[in-house]
């Protein structure tokens, strides 16, 4: 028995004896055929990088008739699916596409030809699993919800209402310094190590700015604080302030501060610049974010005071007073801070412990009463005691010269502890109640 073969214009006859082979050994017989029968053939295929790889496969295979090709089962046995004069079209691969692992992509034919067999099968099972993980991780990956993008905002290149963990990796390596950015891979173990301590960032990017909205920027001074408190730099000695100034810079921050993915790029960076200074050798910057990161700093600053104050702080009733007075606050905040700088002023500043003990006197939290001298002295102490309890690290005391936006009005509820000490009141009752007085203090000195 003699069967008909069209294979890329080349048409020739295969002896199939009785016929009771596959189609699909016709196939690759056809394959086979079809590259010998070219002048040269063999040549063609050395000279070409392809050809390292062996024939092309086929990608389809059926019957032709007058109204074009009827695709047929490639495990159907020759002497069923042809009949009579009956021409065989045989499409092969026009070139040799690989996946991820090196191996030749699946295509419908390979699929319904070679499922039977228990290896293959193994191996197509283990692709489509492989497939849908890397679906799962990339959409368990993607924001949609909790950030507020604008299409006009051309720095972060994404869509309205939508940021994914890829955005945020884009718009960091747009403003990296070149050195930096051939240093950190941006690979896929990269952006599960951040995805994994995406909540936490997000915790502690909403703890300093009050908000994840695009309008929200934290600060220079706000960075340094946290990588101060955490352990992680000096900010007194020059390579604290380098550490600082290079995270910072190659993030892509501009003079209005860090947004959110810039964050995440200069967290990124701290690992890179942490690495250097350790002389840490070999692996991806990725493997170390998790723990110097992860664990280093936000853990451990995320977990600092995890008290009752804390989590009065973050109450959903607090939090809406804060973000609805934040502006107000902040202004509180700024005019401590142009006291203690001389009148610099800004959210770039601090508020000292001297800064804070002026704050509460002013909005009469704290009286002086008969004897001024010692309850000057007895403020001071207080005073240093909130200072101090926000930071959660005696090391720090002869470092740190001033508190931050954020740290200063968890400083202020602290303080309110011990302020009102009726055992009557609630800790979250305190909290506001100080807030209160803040605000107070606000309207008064305008």
């Amino acid at each position: 028995m003699k069967v008909k073969v069209e294979c890329h214009g080349s048409t020739f006859d295969v002896d199939v004896g009785e016929g009771t082979q596959t189609v699909k050994w016709l196939t690759m017989v056809a394959s086979q055929r079809y590259h010998l029968l070219k002048p040269s053939g063999r040549a063609r295929l050395r000279e070409r990088d392809s050809g390292k790889r062996g024939f092309f496969v086929p990608k389809m295979v059926g019957v032709k008739h007058m109204n074009g090709i009827d695709r047929m089962d490639p495990n159907m046995k020759i002497c069923e699916a042809v009949s009579g004069d009956a021409t065989l079209v045989v499409e092969l691969q026009e070139k040799v596409d690989v996946d991820a692992l090196g191996a030749p992509e699946v295509n419908e034919f390979t699929k319904e030809a070679f499922h039977v067999g228990e290896c293959s099968r193994r191996r197509f099972e283990g692709d489509e699993r492989r497939r849908r993980r890397e679906q799962e991780e990339k959409e368990a990956f993607d924001i949609t919800t909790e950030f507020r993008v604008m299409e006009t905002d051309v720095a972060l290149k994404c869509g309205a209402n939508a940021m994914s963990l890829s955005d945020i990796y884009d718009n960091m390596l747009d403003h990296l310094a070149r050195d930096v950015e051939e240093t950190i891979a941006m690979d896929d173990g990269g952006k599960r190590a951040v995805g994994e301590c995406l909540d936490q960032i997000k915790e502690l990017y909403e703890y300093f700015t009050g908000s994840l909205e695009l309008s929200a920027r934290m600060e220079r001074a706000e960075l340094a604080y946290l990588l101060h408190v955490c352990g992680c730099t000096n900010t007194k000695v020059a390579e604290g302030q380098q550490c600082v100034d290079f995270c910072y810079r190659n993030s892509g921050a501009g003079d209005d501060g860090l947004t959110f993915p810039q964050l995440v790029g200069a967290l990124m960076i701290y690992t890179h610049w942490a690495r250097q200074r350790s002389g840490a050798e070999g692996g991806a910057v990725s493997d170390s974010f998790g723990e110097l990161v992860g664990e280093g700093i936000l853990e451990k600053f995320l977990l600092t005071n995890q008290d009752e104050v804390r989590d009065a702080l973050q109450s959903p009733a607090i939090q809406e007073f804060i973000r609805q007075n934040w502006d107000k606050l902040e202004s509180v905040f700024v005019k401590s801070a142009a006291r203690d700088d001389g009148g610099a002023g800004g959210r770039r500043g601090r508020v000292s412990v001297e800064g804070i003990q002026a704050l509460l006197q002013q909005a009469d939290l704290l009286v002086a009463g008969a004897n001024e001298a010692n309850a000057q002295d007895k403020h001071r102490r207080l005073c240093e005691k909130g200072f101090y309890q926000v930071q959660n690290d005696p090391t720090v005391q002869l470092e740190l010269d001033g508190l931050v936006f954020a740290p200063f009005l968890e400083c202020v509820a602290r303080l309110a502890q011990e302020i009102f000490d009726e055992d009557s009141m609630s800790v979250k009752e305190k909290v506001q109640l100080s807030l209160d007085a803040v605000l107070d203090n606000y309207f008064r000195t305008r």
